[in-house]
This record gives C-alpha cells, structure tokens and sequence, in this order.
C-alpha cells in the first residue's frame, strides 16, 4: 500500500485592473424612459382635471414637472 497525493492543480489567476472599478449611481438612468399620465381626483375618486401625458427620458433636460394649488371658492 502506497499513497501518492494527487499533483496540486495550477490556476492562473489574473490581477484585478487598476484602479479597480467601482459601482456609480447614475442618476439620469434612474429616470428610466417611459411616458406617464397623472390627473387630479378629488376624495370621492372623481377626476377633476385633465389627463396630463409626459415621458421621462435620461436624455431630455425637461424633466420635471409643477403643480401649482390654487385656492379658490
């Protein structure tokens, strides 16, 4: 009875690059693209404006929209 280990593997590893890459948040393709309708309803449910349409898209610099309250009686 003899017992030989079998040969150790060999394994190239290869070096990370440098610097070594990290994850970056990228606020502007967190906006994604889409198109979105937003309306404003009052507390029964009953839609008291106009539907409103816009899309979003990283490229566009019009990216926001305002909703300015009125009140009036």
């Amino acid at each position: 009875y003899e017992y030989k280990p079998a040969p150790p593997l060999v394994t190239t590893i290869t070096p990370p690059p440098f610097p070594i890459p990290t994850a970056t948040f990228d606020a502007l393709g967190a906006i994604g693209t889409g198109r979105w309708t937003y309306w404003l309803e009052d507390d029964q449910g009953n839609i008291v404006t106009e539907k409103m349409i816009f899309d979003t898209n990283p490229g566009n610099p019009r990216r926001e929209i305002w909703i300015h309250w009125i009140k009036a009686r």
